[in-house]
């Protein structure tokens, strides 16, 4: 089959390209989910010292990132992502923890996090 616009925006077509981008179908996500992997300065409210992290992905309302310092479901937390590249301005939220997965040898933290309040 050729490509044409009509096969690419065809929303009746399940296998069109634009279908498979719309949340929703199959995701039950708002907002598309980016695998990111950048350096993150994690800091808990009323703190001074941060300690750091590695995002695994992003989304409009939310963060996954590891870290080595251990964090709670539940606790509040001011998130600065660094991206790789200087154009790229940091991005800093505030976000609620919301769910957390140890590793096997319990020396890192996964956490999944809500974006409560963005800070840029």
């Amino acid at each position: 089959m050729a490509f044409t616009f009509k096969s690419f925006y065809d929303t009746d077509n399940k296998n069109s390209v634009i279908e498979s981008m719309i949340i929703g179908r199959s995701d039950k996500r708002d907002f598309i989910r980016m695998n990111i992997e950048s350096e993150v300065d994690i800091r808990r409210p009323g703190e001074s010292t941060s300690f750091q992290g590695i995002t695994e992905d992003l989304s409009a309302n939310g963060v996954r990132f590891k870290t080595s310092t251990p964090v709670k479901a539940g606790e509040e937390l001011h998130v600065t992502v660094k991206p790789k590249n200087t154009i790229t301005p940091p991005l800093e939220m505030t976000v609620e923890v919301i769910r957390v997965d140890i590793s096997e040898d319990g020396l890192s933290y996964e956490a999944a996090c809500a974006v409560r309040q963005p800070n840029n």
